[in-house]
């Protein structure tokens, strides 16, 4: 069995000896420079834990709150739907001041959500917290193979 601390250390060593070569928008330089430049951002980077799928006016809804993450403590419940992050409304033509906000979330900030819920609005404030390590391999995970691998087979 792996052990969950593991997958990090388990990518990194698949990337390094895999005969690939970095592609894509996201990473400049090898396999191995994008695998610790994604892990240096993930592991600042402030999480919430939710998952959210788009609604069809732009807007996120909650479909899944992490039981023990910041979300459940904040008040989070699956159908909620964001409609402001601190104060500046989503989808409202605010991209420049709703990208000044984004950047501004690390760990340990204080974020003042809006959400629609049962008609009306709610005010819930969520302190962000540090991704769970199998969190930052899976999406490390998810990039290098959608972004980086190309896998291609020979024809005969």
């Amino acid at each position: 069995m792996i052990r969950k601390g593991s997958l990090i250390a388990i990518v990194i060593l698949l990337l390094a000896s895999a005969p690939v070569l970095a592609g894509g928008d996201h990473c400049k330089g090898n396999p191995e420079d994008c695998v610790k430049k994604l892990h240096q951002k993930l592991s600042t980077k402030g999480w919430l834990g939710v998952e959210m799928e788009k609604t069809d006016a732009g807007l996120h809804r909650v479909t899944a709150v992490v039981p023990g993450s910041p979300a459940e403590a904040a008040g989070f419940r699956p159908g909620d739907v964001l409609v402001a992050l601190n104060g500046v409304e989503l989808g409202s033509g605010h991209e420049a001041k709703l990208k000044q906000v984004k950047h501004s979330l690390a760990q340990g900030s204080q974020v003042r959500y809006t959400v629609a819920r049962d008609g009306g609005k709610v005010e819930l404030t969520a302190v962000l917290g540090q991704m769970p390590r199998e969190l930052i391999a899976q999406a490390i995970g998810e990039h290098m193979m959608t972004k980086h691998l190309q896998v291609q087979v020979a024809s005969k």
